[in-house]
C-alpha cells in the first residue's frame, strides 16, 4: 500500500514536471512574503506597482524623488506539488526628470517600466516608450539609426531611355533614453536601362530594384536575374567569369564506329552589375574502350568519365558515369591491347550481344585471350572461346558452341 501510494505521488509530479495530466491540486495557497530588498527569482511575475512622488512636480521642475513600490509573485517550484506561491514586494526610490520634448517627467524603473508624472500630480503613470514624428528630414540622425523602405515611385524618364528616375521614400527610427524619433528621407536614385532584362534597374541600399519598360510598378528582386546567352567561343572576361558547371554528353561515334564523341560544355558565370549572364563554351573529346573499366572512358578536365549503354553498370568511384542517349548505339569494334608496345592492338568485331571481354593470357608473350559475347540466338547456347595454340606459329583453335 505504502509503495502504491509513493508511485502515484511521484507519478503525479512527473506529469507536473512534463506539463500534462492533473491541473495544481485546489487547496494550493498564496503565502504573503512581505516586502524584500531582492527579487527571489528572476522570472518572478509583476502583479502591479505604485509610483509617486514626495511632492507633486510644478513648472520649473528639472527632477524629483520618487518612491516606487512593485508587487511580485513568486511560483513554486513544480517538483514541490504542495509547495506555496509567494507574494511579496521591493519598495525603492528613484528621480524623475523633466524632459523638455515631451513637456513632463520621465522615470525609467528597474523592470525597465516608463513611468510619466504631469504638472501637479504626484501619481505616476505606467506608459509605453514615448515615440516622436519630425517628418521629412535630407539626412539622418545617426548613422545608426534603423531604416526601412516604405514606398517607392518612379520618376522621369529620360530622353534617350537609358535612364529612369526611382523616388525612395524611406523611414527612420532614432533611439534616445526617455523616447523614440521616427522620421523619414526621400532619396533619388538613377536606374539603368538593362536591355536583357527589357527594364531599368537600380541598387538601393543592398537590395536591387527594377521597374519595367512601360510600368510603375517597381519591384525589390531577391537576387541578380540570370539570363542565358548561349554558345559563346570565348569568355566574356577570363580573369573574373566563374565557372559554374560542366556538362558532358555522348552524341556520336567516330574511328570506324570505335570510339565514343562526346560533347563537353564548360559553362561560365559573367557577374554584372544587375544580372548575371550564363554562357558556355563548347569542346569535342573522343572517349576510348577502358580495359580495366570495360568501358568507354574520357578524361576532362582531370576527371576520369565512363560512357555507359542501356544497362552498363561501372563500379569504380574513380570514374564519373555518363549514360548514352537511347538513339546512340553501342561502338561495333572494340580496340583490344595484348598489351606489349611492340605489337599491334587487336581489332575485334562487336557480338550482338555486347562487347568483346579481354582476358590477359598466362604466358606475357602470347596474346591475350579474347571471349566473344553470346549472339542473341535462342536455339545457340554457349560462348566461342579462341585461344592461342600450342605452337606459336599455328592458328588459333575454335571450340563449336555445345
Amino acid at each position: 500500500m505504502k509503495n502504491a501510494l509513493r508511485t502515484s505521488v511521484a507519478t503525479f509530479a512527473l506529469l507536473a514536471v512534463i506539463g500534462i495530466g492533473y491541473p495544481a491540486p485546489a487547496f494550493a495557497t498564496t503565502d504573503e512574503g512581505g516586502f524584500r530588498t531582492a527579487k527571489i527569482a528572476s522570472g518572478d511575475d509583476i502583479t502591479g506597482r505604485e509610483v509617486s512622488a514626495y511632492t507633486a512636480p510644478i513648472a520649473g521642475t528639472t527632477s524629483f524623488t520618487v518612491s516606487e513600490t512593485i508587487h511580485y509573485l513568486h511560483h513554486h517550484s513544480l517538483l514541490n506539488w504542495f509547495g506555496h506561491d509567494t507574494a511579496y514586494q521591493i519598495k525603492t526610490q528613484s528621480t524623475a526628470r523633466f524632459v523638455p520634448e515631451l513637456a513632463q517627467w520621465m522615470l525609467k524603473d528597474a523592470e525597465g517600466a516608463f513611468i510619466s508624472f504631469h504638472n501637479g500630480d504626484k501619481i505616476g503613470v505606467e506608459i509605453a516608450k514615448p515615440v516622436l514624428g519630425l517628418g521629412t528630414r535630407s539626412s539622418p540622425i545617426s548613422g545608426r539609426d534603423a531604416s526601412s523602405v516604405d514606398s517607392v515611385q518612379t520618376g522621369e524618364l529620360s530622353s534617350s531611355g537609358q535612364t529612369r528616375q526611382l523616388i525612395f521614400h524611406t523611414g527612420y527610427r532614432h533611439v534616445e533614453t526617455w523616447f523614440d524619433q521616427t522620421y523619414s528621407i526621400d532619396t533619388s536614385v538613377t536606374a539603368t536601362w538593362v536591355p536583357e532584362q527589357s527594364a531599368h534597374m537600380a541598387w538601393y541600399g543592398q537590395r536591387l530594384y527594377t521597374v519595367r519598360l512601360g510600368s510603375d510598378d517597381v519591384r525589390w528582386l531577391y537576387s541578380k536575374p540570370v539570363v542565358d546567352m548561349g554558345k559563346r567561343f570565348f569568355q566574356i572576361d577570363q580573369w573574373n567569369d566563374r565557372r559554374f558547371d560542366l556538362r558532358i554528353v555522348p552524341f556520336d561515334l567516330t574511328d570506324g564506329n570505335r570510339n565514343v564523341l562526346v560533347n563537353v560544355d564548360t559553362v561560365y558565370h559573367n557577374d554584372g552589375q544587375f544580372q548575371i549572364k550564363e554562357y558556355y563554351i563548347e569542346r569535342t573529346e573522343v572517349a576510348r574502350y577502358n580495359d580495366r573499366l570495360g568501358a568507354w572512358t574520357v578524361q576532362v578536365d582531370g576527371r576520369l568519365y565512363a560512357v555507359a549503354f542501356g544497362d552498363d553498370v561501372v563500379r569504380d568511384d574513380s570514374a564519373v558515369v555518363i549514360r548514352a542517349p537511347g538513339n546512340l548505339h553501342r561502338p561495333d569494334v572494340i580496340v583490344v591491347n595484348p598489351g606489349h608496345s611492340d605489337e599491334p592492338p587487336v581489332v575485334v568485331p562487336r557480338k550482338p550481344g555486347g562487347p568483346v571481354i579481354n582476358t590477359p593470357a598466362d604466358n606475357g608473350d602470347e596474346p591475350p585471350v579474347l571471349v566473344p559475347a553470346k549472339p542473341h540466338h535462342p536455339q545457340r547456347k554457349g560462348p566461342v572461346v579462341v585461344t592461342p595454340s600450342d605452337d606459336d606459329d599455328g592458328p588459333a583453335v575454335l571450340v563449336p558452341r555445345k
